[in-house]
């Protein structure tokens, strides 16, 4: 059989498959389920400084016969709580590779989140350059 393997600058990945920031992951479990499904890396829902609620109901519609808008306003536990799981989730399985998707108002924050990230393990960053209403 072929391997799939993809590089992406210095990061190896095992497939060239990524799950786009998003629900599947919100947490480790959509995280794991991406792996286990053959997916070479997950990207995490976009992370915000402090936990954020996003929008409210309804946040996904219909749209026409065969398309739905969603518009969830990047609800997210924060920060802390992703820092916490990504450490823990690298524990378990060191080969899984997370990329903490981060949003945030400034340059500060950014750099913060990514440093943070970055000590939790993670093995890549995506910078999400939607800004927050403040």
């Amino acid at each position: 059989s072929k391997k799939l393997e993809a590089q992406i600058g210095t990061l190896s990945l095992r497939t060239p498959l990524i799950v786009a920031s998003g629900p599947i992951g919100r947490c480790a479990q959509g995280w794991f389920r991406a792996n286990s499904a053959g997916c070479g890396a997950v990207v995490t829902k976009s992370t915000t400084q402090l936990p954020w609620p996003g929008n409210p109901a309804i946040r996904i519609m219909s749209h026409g016969k065969n398309s739905v808008i969603n518009c969830e306003g990047l609800p997210n536990r924060g920060v802390e709580a992703t820092t916490l799981e990504i450490k823990q989730t690298k524990a378990i399985n060191s080969e899984l590779v997370v990329v903490p998707n981060i949003t945030a108002n400034t340059e500060v924050e950014f750099v913060d989140m990514a440093r943070r990230f970055e000590e939790a393990g993670a093995d890549a960053i995506e910078l999400n350059m939607f800004f927050l209403p403040e």
